[in-house]
């Protein structure tokens, strides 16, 4: 959207199993939001204002495919379209709420933040769901950050014998043989491996590749432009095992949540605003992939 702060594509916003029988509120991309689902399972989203009085439509109910306003009973379809006025007993299809499309993959909720919205594919993140069984460790954080600067921190390899010196940075050496994959739609970093260290799928999916049996996985959701939800997974075969699971993912979810702790810190003093913005920094050789994210948003937003 022109004149945005967050560039047009499929976000991942919400995990699905945070969505039970009862539509869900939530903030993205400063917007309030519902999701909900209609009685075969569809998956809507739509703007958590009824458009009559502007009471929150998360407030209501979901029957009849339809959710239904808390404050007068309007009842709106997975179109956003009132089927339903009780003031004069009939449907009124012009009032309207907006909605969004929505997708459901790898766990998560998308939703196309845009006007015309794009075909739907990440292959590489299903490749990798399927691999593990879709089966992971995950854990929220939210920053106090725009969005940008999240993503910048996960393409920055050269922070972590400063900021991760006691946990994953320690020993770590600045690889000779690097190689940066860059497009419009997907960064990848090699580092000293045929194999790439980094991958990040625009607009808000990061991957490291710990090890062939081990990847991580981060999405960025963007509450508003000071605030960004990080889910963080870990994806190992020992997963697939349920009593493996129940006993390790909280030993992985620890370890994880002690180095994002270690980022938080530096990553929310860089500032509020879209980092793209920044004209002071002064980017070096290593900031290769974080230039050229930063033209990607600033030309696409």
């Amino acid at each position: 959207m022109k004149g945005s702060s967050f560039i047009v594509g499929w976000y991942a916003i919400e995990d699905s199993k945070r969505l039970k029988s009862k539509p869900l509120a939530l903030e993205r991309f400063g917007l309030s939001l519902v999701l909900w689902r209609t009685k075969n399972n569809t998956l809507v989203c739509m703007l958590d204002r009824c458009p009559h009085r502007g009471a929150k439509l998360s407030l209501g109910k979901v029957g009849d495919d339809c959710i239904q306003c808390p404050y007068h009973g309007f009842k709106f379809n997975s179109q956003g379209q009132c089927q339903f006025a009780p003031e004069f007993n009939k449907a009124i299809p012009k009032l309207e709420v907006s909605h969004f499309s929505v997708r459901e993959f790898v766990g998560m909720i998308w939703i196309f933040y845009g006007e015309s919205p794009s075909d739907f594919s990440l292959p590489i993140l299903e490749d990798i769901d399927t691999l593990f069984g879709g089966h992971y460790a995950q854990i929220e954080r939210t920053w106090q950050s725009h969005i940008t600067y999240c993503i910048e921190n996960q393409l920055d390899y050269t922070h972590l014998p400063d900021v991760h010196h006691n946990t994953i940075g320690r020993n770590f050496k600045l690889p000779k043989n690097l190689v940066f994959n860059l497009d419009e739609k997907f960064i990848s970093i090699h580092l000293d491996k045929e194999e790439p260290a980094l991958n990040f799928c625009f607009p808000n999916t990061w991957i490291l590749n710990v090890a062939k049996k081990m990847k991580l996985m981060v999405f960025f959701a963007p509450i508003n432009e000071k605030e960004t939800i990080l889910y963080l997974r870990t994806y190992n075969p020992i997963l697939k095992i349920p009593v493996i699971r129940t006993l390790l993912s909280p030993l992985f979810n620890i370890l994880n949540a002690i180095i994002l702790k270690q980022d938080k810190r530096v990553v929310q003093s860089q500032g509020s605003g879209v980092s793209c913005a920044a004209q002071d920094d002064r980017l070096m050789k290593h900031d290769k992939a974080i230039a050229f994210f930063r033209k990607i948003w600033r030309d696409n937003s």
